[in-house]
């Protein structure tokens, strides 16, 4: 199993990094590399599905004033506008958001 899989599909994992990012930190670098490793996981087609789970953790990171604003606009771009994910399918098999 590749381990960006494994790592998407283990909740404790992106748990552990939205923690990480949310949490001060005494290492900015450290909140930078795991905002970083989640839009990573998101970019893969295979993780995208698994990741949709926390989409609403991503969002309240999207604040205005939040450090990690940009990279998390990007996460919420790919989880909602490629149109391979199963809720775009699913959203062009219902006939909803078409």
């Amino acid at each position: 199993m590749d381990c960006r899989l494994k790592l998407a599909s283990e909740r404790w994992a992106v748990d552990r990094l939205l923690k990480v990012i949310k949490a001060p930190h005494p290492v900015p670098e450290v909140c930078r590399e795991a905002a970083m490793i989640l839009e990573s996981l998101v970019s893969e087609p295979q993780t995208r599905a698994l990741l949709l789970a926390f989409e609403n953790a991503f969002a309240e990171i999207l604040s205005p004033d939040g450090k990690y604003s940009d990279n998390f606009a990007r996460i919420l771009y790919e989880l909602t506008s490629r149109p391979n994910n199963k809720v775009g399918a699913a959203h062009g098999i219902w006939g909803v958001g078409v």
